[in-house]
C-alpha cells in the first residue's frame, strides 16, 4: 500500500511538474488528466458542445489551478463561447485572460488578444477589435491571422 501512495505521489508531482516546464514552449499545450485538459481537446478538436463548456467551467472552478493554466483555459473557453455565438461571455472570458497575462507565454497571450478582438467585432467594437488584432500581432508577428484580420480595417 506504501508503495502505490509514493508511486502516486510521484506521478502526481511529475505531472504538477510538465505545465511550468512548458510555459517556455510556442504554445500552452495542457497534459494529465483534467478538466484544463479535457477543455484544451474541446478546442483543439473543434467541439462546442455543452459538455466541453462544463469542463472548462470545472477547470476554473478549481482553486489550485495554476495562473498560467488558469489563462490559458480562459482563453480555451472564451474560443468555445465564440463558436457557440456567445460573444459577451467570449469578451469576459479572454478579459480574464488578459488580466493574468503575466502568467501566458506571448504566443497564448496573443491568442488571448485576438479571441478578445474576435468578440470585441462581433459585438460591434470596432475600433476595440482593430486595437487587439494590432495587439496580437505585435506580440506573434509571424501568426499571418492577426494581420489577415487588420487588412479588413481602415482607420481614419
Amino acid at each position: 500500500m506504501r508503495l502505490i501512495q509514493i508511486t502516486c505521489a510521484s506521478l502526481a508531482l511529475a505531472l504538477l511538474a510538465t505545465p511550468l516546464a512548458m510555459a517556455h514552449a510556442r504554445r500552452t499545450v495542457i497534459i494529465g488528466v483534467s478538466p484544463a485538459q479535457d477543455c484544451y481537446l474541446a478546442v483543439s478538436q473543434r467541439r462546442q458542445d455543452a459538455d466541453s463548456m462544463d469542463k472548462c467551467t470545472l477547470a476554473l472552478s478549481d482553486d489550485f489551478l495554476s495562473r498560467e493554466i488558469r489563462a490559458v483555459t480562459y482563453v480555451n473557453r472564451s474560443i468555445l463561447h465564440l463558436r457557440r455565438h456567445e460573444s459577451r461571455l467570449a469578451l469576459g472570458d479572454a478579459n480574464e485572460a488578459i488580466d493574468l497575462q503575466s502568467a501566458l507565454s506571448q504566443e497564448d497571450a496573443a491568442r488571448a488578444y485576438f479571441y478578445r478582438a474576435n468578440a470585441n467585432e462581433d459585438l460591434g467594437y470596432n475600433r476595440a477589435a482593430y486595437d487587439d488584432y494590432r495587439h496580437a500581432a505585435e506580440l506573434s508577428p509571424n501568426w499571418a491571422a492577426p494581420r489577415t484580420e487588420l487588412t479588413r480595417f481602415q482607420v481614419r
